[in-house]
């Protein structure tokens, strides 16, 4: 896949592909341990932005933001899960009818919950 990202560069669905190969391997990876797997999610975070910056259609990033956070969380990088959580429960309501609608919700609250949760804010993590 990297070779076809190299021939079409401006093409989003090369790194959204790449991006998704190696969330799939941090994630199910055959007895991966957590520094390796935590290093593929890095990874596939850093295609997944290299995708947001090509990806033209609204409503294909929005569908594809919950993925992308968990990209973000799984490789330790807390900000940017913050702000891809926020930005899928802003979005939400313009995708009311999209299928993607009830993932986004779902992830968005979800990860606003562990962030609270992790700085020790469990008030904030039960809402």
């Amino acid at each position: 896949m990297g070779r076809a990202k190299g021939l079409d560069p401006a093409n989003p669905r090369w790194p959204e592909r790449l991006a998704s190969d190696y969330l799939d391997e941090a994630l199910h990876g055959p007895q991966t341990p957590w520094r390796a797997a935590q290093g593929m999610a890095g990874l596939a975070y850093d295609e997944y932005e290299r995708y947001l910056r090509l990806e033209k259609s609204p409503e294909t990033r929005f569908s594809t933001l919950p993925r992308i956070a968990d990209a973000a969380w799984l490789g330790a990088r807390n900000p940017v899960t913050d702000s891809l959580a926020r930005e899928m429960l802003a979005s939400a309501t313009n995708y009311s009818k999209s299928w993607a609608n009830g993932d986004a919700v779902h992830a968005g609250h979800f990860y606003l919950g562990l962030l609270s949760f992790a700085r020790g804010d469990l008030d904030e993590a039960g809402r």
